[in-house]
């Protein structure tokens, strides 16, 4: 049984769609999985992984707040 995932109806995002919503590269999300130095939240559903929108947005809230103690 082969599924399409219709990623346009979900929260859930695959790691170019997420990189494109960050507005940052899928190799920075790639990295950050193995480094874990940004912590960018992301699930492993067997080999697949997946973003999630609300997460992205709490991480770019985080950032954001960081970037403003820099000032």
């Amino acid at each position: 049984m082969n599924r399409t995932f219709q990623s346009n109806s979900s929260r859930w995002l695959p790691p170019q769609q997420a990189a494109d919503y960050l507005g940052c590269s899928k190799a920075f999300l790639d990295k950050d999985r193995v480094t874990r130095l940004h912590g960018i939240p992301f699930a492993r559903l067997g080999r697949h992984i997946r973003y999630d929108m609300t997460d992205q947005d709490a991480f770019l809230e985080r950032s954001k707040a960081q970037s403003e103690e820099v000032r």
